[in-house]
């Protein structure tokens, strides 16, 4: 595995600002509307919304997710590749992180406009992560 500053310096800049708009996304649009992303995400917000609901615990979402992903993880480095494997684990990682230090805000309340902002958003932010296995 090598590494070449120019094409991926690139990546791993790409990869942070995905992980910005993931956080942006689920901070803003995803709390603010009740919504439940696809794939692990929805299924840590899931479990974040539960625990508050029935045991009145506020869980927060980088523990979660990061277990939640930590056998995607274990696959992808040993079947895919380790240089995506460690840009995927970044973004991963990351989006966690800046999603327990974002405030929540909610920027409408009409939940039209925040599922298709959220699902542009989070496309725009997996994009930006695809881009590493290039």
């Amino acid at each position: 595995m090598t590494f070449d500053w120019k094409k991926d310096g690139k990546r791993i800049i790409e990869v942070l600002l995905g992980s910005v708009l993931m956080a942006f996304n689920i901070k803003t649009f995803v709390h603010a509307g009740d919504l439940f992303p696809g794939g692990v995400t929805g299924l840590t917000v899931l479990i974040q919304r539960l625990a508050e609901k029935f045991w009145g615990i506020a869980l927060p979402y980088s523990p979660i997710n990061l277990v939640l992903n930590a056998y995607p993880v274990y696959v992808g480095f040993r079947y895919v590749g380790k240089k995506f494997t460690i840009l995927s684990l970044m973004m991963i990682v990351v989006s966690s992180l800046l999603t327990d230090l974002f405030p929540a805000f909610a920027i409408t309340d009409d939940l039209l406009l925040i599922a298709v902002f959220s699902g542009i958003i989070s496309g725009a932010a997996v994009r930006s992560e695809e881009h590493t296995s290039e």
